[in-house]
C-alpha cells in the first residue's frame, strides 16, 4: 500500500470517514487533542522556537509512507506515558510523604502508639540530606513542595562522584549533623547511571543509612536496584512508581500484547536505519538504550531508554518529542 501526497489533515479526515477504522481513528484523535492541551504542550525541549506539537505530529507520522504504518504511529501516541509538571508534583510529594517517611519510621523503630512519634519523625527528617542523583532531578521542587528547609547544599551525586572530595563530604555531614542520606532520581531506566552514583555514596558512607528513591523505575532498573541492595546492606532502593513490562515495547513479543505494540515493534525495527543513531558502544537499538523499550516521556526531556523513533531527530527522521541530549 502506498501513501498519497495529501496534506496530513485531509488524510486524517479520510481515515475518520473510513467505515472500517473511522470510529477508532476519531477516538484516538480526540485523545491526542486532549493530551496535547493538558500535557504535550508542556514539553520543555520544544518550547519557544520549535514547531507546535500538532505540526511535529504530522511530520512524525509522515516519516513512514504506508498509511497502515502511519495509522499505527497515530495509535501509539495515547500509549505514551507522558509525565507532566502536575504529575511530577504528585511524585515529589509521594516520594517524601510516603516513601521517605515510611523508611524513617523503620529506621527509628517507631511505634504509632508512641506519643512522641510525630516529633521524633520530624526531628529525623531534619537530619536527612536529600540530594539528587543527577541534575535531571529537580531537587529544589522536591524541597519546596514538601516544605523542607535547612540544607543549603544539595549536590547531585553524579557530579560529586566526578569532582567531589570524599573527606569534604564526610566532614560536611558531620558538621551538619546529617544521620540519613536520601538520593532521588526522576527516571531510572537500566540503572547504570544510578549505580555509579549510589556505589560512590556507599563508599563514602559505608555505615550511614541510605535511601534511594527513583520516582519512576523500569523493570531492568529494578534488577540493578536489587543487585545494589544485596551488595550494600545499608542501602534501600524504593521507587515511587514501578513500570510493568506491559508498559514497554521490548524486542521479544509478550503474550497477549496489543496490535499497536506489535505494529510499532515492526516499524521500529524497519525504520531504525533511517534514524542514523550514532552507536559506537553498541548500547542503543530500535528499543532505546540497552533495549529498555520505554514509552516514557518526561516534560523535562525524553529519556534515551524510550524508543528512538519517538525522540531521535536527524535529517532523515522527524521526532515527535525531540530529545535534548547531553552529548
Amino acid at each position: 500500500m502506498t501513501s498519497t501526497k495529501l496534506p496530513f489533515e485531509e488524510r486524517l479526515m479520510a481515515w475518520m470517514a473510513d467505515a472500517n477504522c473511522g470510529q477508532e481513528i476519531q477516538d484516538v484523535n480526540s485523545q491526542i487533542s486532549q493530551l496535547e492541551a493538558e500535557l504535550f504542550n508542556e514539553y520543555e525541549p520544544t518550547r519557544g522556537l520549535q514547531p507546535l506539537f500538532r505540526d511535529r505530529l504530522h511530520r512524525w507520522i509522515e516519516n513512514v509512507a504506508d498509511p497502515a504504518d502511519q495509522q499505527a504511529l497515530l495509535r501509539l501516541v495515547p500509549h505514551l506515558f507522558f509525565i507532566g509538571p502536575r504529575e511530577f508534583e504528585v511524585l515529589y510529594r509521594t516520594a517524601f510523604q510516603t516513601t521517605c517517611v515510611t523508611w524513617l519510621i523503620d529506621q527509628l523503630g517507631l511505634s504509632l502508639e508512641d506519643p512522641l512519634a510525630a516529633e521524633k519523625l520530624r526531628q529525623a527528617s531534619t537530619e536527612c540530606w536529600f540530594c539528587p542523583i543527577s541534575d535531571s532531578m529537580r531537587i529544589n521542587a522536591f524541597y519546596h513542595l514538601n516544605h523542607l528547609s535547612g540544607r543549603d547544599l544539595r549536590p547531585d551525586w553524579r557530579s560529586l562522584r566526578a569532582f567531589g572530595s570524599e573527606q569534604k563530604i564526610i566532614d560536611h555531614t558531620a558538621k551538619e549533623g546529617i544521620k540519613y542520606v536520601v538520593l532521588l532520581e526522576d527516571f531510572v531506566g537500566t540503572g547504570s547511571q544510578m549505580r555509579d552514583a549510589v556505589e560512590f555514596a556507599a563508599a563514602v558512607f559505608p555505615t550511614l543509612p541510605i535511601l534511594v528513591v527513583p520516582l519512576v523505575l523500569c523493570p531492568v532498573g529494578e534488577q540493578t536496584s536489587m543487585q545494589i541492595s544485596t551488595r550494600f546492606p545499608n542501602i534501600q532502593i524504593t521507587p515511587v512508581l514501578r513500570l510493568h513490562e506491559v508498559a514497554l515495547i521490548e524486542p521479544v513479543p509478550n503474550t497477549g500484547e496489543s496490535q499497536v505494540v506489535s505494529d510499532v515493534r515492526r516499524i521500529a525495527l524497519a525504520m531504525y536505519g533511517s534514524l542514523a543513531v550514532e552507536d559506537q558502544k553498541s548500547v542503543y537499538s530500535a528499543f532505546g538504550f540497552n533495549e529498555t523499550g520505554s514509552l516514557v516521556v518526561l516534560y523535562t526531556n525524553c529519556p534515551d531508554n524510550t524508543l528512538p523513533l519517538v525522540h531521535h531527530q536527524c535529517p532523515s527522521w522527524n521526532a515527535l518529542f525531540p530529545r535534548a541530549s547531553r552529548l
